[in-house]
This record gives structure tokens, C-alpha cells and sequence, in this order.
């Protein structure tokens, strides 16, 4: 499997069957360059792999499980990401095209020891989305602008 993780091991550690979708929803998942929205691993995985309602009840299992997350960028969509251990990122996402990247590292540590001395609080963990432009979309909507001028 891609990312040099093996789907049953993965679900037989987590305590889980390692029934077909699951396994096949995992590898989708660790092959993708970004998160994905189960309409979207329903297409990839073929119309007749399986059902969407499948698909979603699968998601929110592995979720449960604590091997997926899920990630809303526009407030009504859900996109999933593997949770791969000892590699936790974030994400930038356009806010025109709807395209994804991954923030590779996170150096909210200073940020995050702060907040939590000055309140008191013990922090478990933390989501930071980026939202804007992307590069092709900026250039795009200065050509627009070009144009109008």
C-alpha cells in the first residue's frame, strides 16, 4: 500500500474487520496527494465497488477509529485524510477552484504553550485550515482585472 502502510494491519491493530471497503478505502486514501470527499472515492472506486451510503458508513467508522479525519473547508462538503502517525500537517484550500495542499509542517507549538499557560487549559490537539487563492486562481483574477482596467 502507498505510504508504506498496509491496510490489514492497520485495521486488525485498531481493533477492526478488514472487510473489502474498508481496505480499499484506506488505500485510496493513502494514495491520494490530498483529502478526498467520499463522492469522490465512490467514483474512483467504480460505481458498482460498492454504494455511496457504504462509502460514508465506512468513513465515519475508520473516523471513529481514529485512521481518518475529517475536514470541512466550505462549511457543507466533508473531505477525508488519513491519519498517518508522526505526520501531522494542515491544509491551504482555494476558495475559487476548490483545490487542496498540504502544509507539511506545523510550528503552532510556541503559540499553542502560550495559550494554554496564560488560561490554564491542556490542549489535546489543534486543526488549522488555510483558506484564499491559489497560485493558477490569483493569476487568473489578475488577468480579470487587467481586463476590466
Amino acid at each position: 500500500m502507498a505510504n508504506g502502510i498496509d491496510a490489514d494491519v492497520l485495521l486488525r491493530r485498531m481493533g477492526g474487520y478488514a472487510t473489502r471497503e474498508r481496505r480499499r478505502v484506506l488505500e485510496l486514501l493513502a494514495r491520494s496527494p490530498q483529502p478526498v470527499t467520499a463522492k469522490k472515492l465512490h467514483t474512483t472506486m467504480g460505481q458498482n465497488a460498492c454504494d455511496l451510503a457504504t462509502i460514508h458508513r465506512t468513513l465515519n467508522h475508520l473516523q471513529k477509529e481514529g485512521m481518518v479525519r475529517s475536514i470541512s473547508f466550505d462549511g457543507t462538503s466533508r473531505w477525508f485524510d488519513l491519519v498517518d502517525q508522526g505526520r501531522h500537517h494542515h491544509h491551504m484550500f482555494c476558495t475559487s477552484c476548490n483545490q487542496i495542499e498540504d502544509i507539511p509542517l506545523c510550528r503552532i507549538d510556541d503559540f499553542m504553550d502560550y495559550a494554554a499557560s496564560r488560561k490554564g487549559f491542556q490542549i489535546s490537539s489543534h486543526v488549522l485550515e488555510l483558506f484564499g487563492l491559489c497560485r493558477s486562481c490569483r493569476k487568473k483574477e489578475t488577468h480579470r482585472r487587467e481586463r476590466v482596467l
